[in-house]
């Protein structure tokens, strides 16, 4: 099993609780009130959207900021050290690097094409840009991905992982996951349902895509010794929207917002991942997704 580890010892029941808690506190109260002031902003000012987005990003690191501050303080610096040595964990297997990598811009595909047969106007297809998706992926690094994974695949779902199975686990932390971002659902950039009208539709397309993906990556945490390297290689690969680059009659973005077909594609792309993850559970089952870790 794997879990979270404090100099090497299992972490108590109320320890843990702590921990939990003081995470959840210090995530949402960091990201919450930066946002706040860039929804502020965007009110009482005439600030262009686009100068706010350092603090967007400022807000973004709140996860990550949480997992430090919490392991620090409860672990010391081994602990610290063994947190962000999480960032290091790079030798765990080609092919997982190429579900990493690969998977979302695969899947987000798959969401792109049922867009179209459902009526989306997709345009032509072409190839020329291929060659920027790796740049596209870069880009995409420093963002969420950065900003995030320690927090959510380095802390948190380890830290689920020592009491609850794969799947419960995988849950919960889609859940806080989703949670954390609506403030952004008023922002013009961060979700599928920024820039755009906040209704019931657009709400659980954007739920049922960010937990359903949330089994992937505790998929790839399993069966990489916990590599926050992947995870963020994978975020990055979900936010990129490299499967944009193919359609050049799509727009990604639209005035910094993600455009209406970009937005129905990912919603769209749940029901890939949906029948992924359901493989996966039928395969590993729910306490574990990983066979060299289940007893």
């Amino acid at each position: 099993m794997l879990g979270p580890t404090v100099e090497g010892d299992t972490v108590s029941g109320p320890t843990r609780q702590r921990r939990l808690l003081t995470f959840l506190v210090v995530t949402i109260g960091w990201s919450w009130s930066i946002w706040a002031l860039v929804l502020y902003g965007l009110r009482a000012t005439t600030v262009a959207p686009s100068l706010l987005m350092p603090l967007i990003l400022l807000g973004a690191c709140g996860p990550t900021i949480a997992a430090i501050y919490v392991t620090a303080t409860g672990g010391g610096r081994s602990a610290l050290r063994t947190l962000l040595g999480r960032f290091l964990i790079w030798r765990v297997g080609i092919r997982w690097y190429a579900l990493a990598i690969v998977g979302p811009p695969v899947v987000v595909g798959i969401g792109l094409a049922i867009a179209g047969l459902a009526g989306a106007d997709l345009g032509d297809v072409s190839f020329a840009a291929w060659p920027l998706a790796f740049v596209y992926l870069l880009s995409a690094i420093p963002t969420g991905a950065l900003a995030e994974e320690l927090g959510w695949r380095g802390f948190l779902l380890p830290l689920l992982r020592e009491r609850q199975g794969a799947a419960m686990a995988s849950l919960a932390v889609g859940l806080v996951w989703f949670c954390w971002h609506v403030p952004l659902f008023w922002a013009p950039t961060g979700t599928t349902v920024s820039g755009q009208p906040v209704n019931v539709i657009a709400v659980t397309g954007y739920a049922a895509f960010v937990v359903s993906v949330s089994f992937l990556f505790t998929w790839i945490h399993d069966n990489t010794r916990g590599s926050v390297l992947l995870a963020v290689l994978m975020h990055a690969a979900l936010n990129a929207g490299i499967p944009f680059l193919f359609v050049p009659d799509v727009p990604l973005l639209v005035d910094g917002a993600i455009s209406d077909v970009a937005r129905t594609a990912t919603h769209f792309a749940a029901v890939p991942v949906g029948v992924i993850v359901l493989g996966v559970l039928a395969f590993y089952g729910a306490r574990c997704f990983s066979r060299a870790d289940q007893s």
